[in-house]
């Protein structure tokens, strides 16, 4: 097996709302974020200073997206990456998949389902670039490494 690694530059970000198209969000994407906190929790007996087990908790999958301002449709169901994050709109709870991976191939990936958006932010950046950035929520995240 040959050792490849992977740069920030080849990363994709593509999501998709109720079609079974996925469409590339990160074409100009800056920055890009997952994490996935278990919650393990120790388990004690009465009387140890020992744990006996270690149980998985309640799960968190979060991230951050962010990339440069467009136009251009967030997924294959037409919705702007800032509609998503609106306050009193309906397009604010719209739950998507996420998928995450290398350019050019379909492994390794992460996706992910029942994803939702929130703390839409617009800015600028020193080159002048209008950049927008997202926290986002899953339910359940899958990921292939093969």
């Amino acid at each position: 097996m040959v050792d490849t690694t992977y740069t920030g530059q080849q990363i994709v970000v593509a999501v998709k709302a109720s079609g079974p198209a996925y469409t590339d969000a990160a074409k100009a994407g800056n920055n890009v974020s997952f994490s996935l906190d278990r919650g393990l929790r120790e388990l004690y007996e009465l009387g140890s200073k020992d744990p006996f087990a270690i149980k998985e908790a309640n799960i968190r999958i979060r991230g951050h997206i962010e990339k440069k301002f467009s136009i251009d449709n967030f997924s294959a169901s037409g919705k702007p990456f800032c509609k998503l994050a609106g306050a009193h709109t309906a397009d604010a709870l719209d739950e998507m998949e996420l998928a995450i991976f290398p350019a050019g191939i379909a492994t390794p990936s992460i996706l992910l389902t029942g994803v939702k958006f929130s703390n839409y932010e617009l800015s600028s950046d020193q080159e002048g670039d209008v950049i927008e950035s997202c926290d986002y929520a899953g339910l359940t995240s899958v990921v292939t490494v093969s």
